[in-house]
């Protein structure tokens, strides 16, 4: 527990006996902003655990990221549309599903490829 997580423990253990009304006002917008957060189960808590390799290969190769070993080492390309394969990196590829995932199964065009590219 770290010194503030302790000075609103004080607080609030102060403020069931004291019941002063600025302060259960703070206790209660708390309250209010952990009401629906969860304990995340242990599957999720693996794939916190895995930072950026939360996608299989065939995910990333449905959003358009073609997967080469290369001496034993994964690697990954984009392909422009006008046939023309470029690197990028791991950061990139999972950005590509996050996009295709949540338009719906579409690809990114070239320009939205760049930006993603240029914001990495």
């Amino acid at each position: 527990m770290d010194n503030t997580e302790r000075k609103l423990k004080k607080l609030f253990d102060y403020q069931k006996f004291e019941k002063e009304p600025g302060l259960q006002e703070l206790v209660d917008d708390v309250h209010g902003s952990l009401s629906g957060m969860r304990k995340l189960t242990d599957d999720e808590l693996e794939y916190a655990a895995a930072g950026a390799a939360r996608f299989s290969d065939s995910q990333l190769e449905k959003a358009g990221v073609n997967i080469k070993y290369v001496n034993g080492k994964k690697t990954y390309q984009a392909t422009l549309s006008g046939g023309k394969s470029i690197n990028i990196n791991e950061n990139v590829a999972m950005g590509m599903y996050d996009c295709y995932n949540l338009s719906g199964g579409t690809k990114l065009t070239d320009a939205q490829l760049k930006d993603l590219i240029a914001q990495s």
